[in-house]
């Protein structure tokens, strides 16, 4: 979703893109009604499928926490 943050995702294109990454078509619901809930991604009205969008500005807070995780991942695996 950073990569590319006008892009829309159904959560069958989310899970596609994570399935290599061994994320379940269930897990990428859920995580899609948490940051629905966040209001980081907004619904895009008009379509069949549940399908959203990065909200305005959540590129760059997704990026931030993204930074604050791995950074967090690699001090682990530092102790």
């Amino acid at each position: 979703m950073v990569a590319d943050p006008s892009r829309e995702w159904s959560i069958g294109e989310l899970h596609q893109e994570l399935a290599d990454a061994g994320v379940s078509a269930e897990s990428a619901r859920a995580v899609v009604y948490l940051l629905l809930d966040a209001r980081i991604v907004e619904l895009v009205r008009g379509r069949r499928r549940l399908t959203v969008k990065l909200a305005a500005g959540a590129a760059d807070h997704l990026r931030q926490v993204i930074g604050l995780w791995s950074s967090a991942q690699a001090d682990r695996a530092a102790s």
